[in-house]
């Protein structure tokens, strides 16, 4: 188990980066379906005001969510490529074994 404890991590950490990522972009998608009508009725300025804030407000967290989210799913890819260059070392430095 300890020759394959990096490529579970790994696998992991990918998933999680994966699943996160997933996640972003259908938050994002409904934001962007959300606020994509446009109003027949007249806004005040401090209304458009107020909803610019809170919309990139919403686009800041997005990104910061997003950008966490690849740096998890890139340390595991680095594991992935840990634990198969260790398998590699064990499979080449094990001694030929003859049943």
């Amino acid at each position: 188990m300890s020759k394959d404890r990096e490529w579970l991590i790994g696998l992991t950490l990918t998933c999680v980066g994966v699943i996160l990522l997933l996640f972003v972009f259908y938050l994002g998608y409904r934001e962007f379906v959300k606020y994509s009508y446009i109003p027949t009725q007249p806004t005040d300025f401090t209304h458009i005001l107020s909803m610019l804030f809170y919309v990139s407000m919403e686009v800041i967290l997005l990104a910061v969510m997003c950008w966490v989210a690849s740096i998890i799913l890139a340390r595991g890819l680095d594991f992935f490529r840990i634990g198969r260059s260790t398998r590699r070392e064990i499979k080449e430095g094990e001694p030929v074994q003859n049943s």
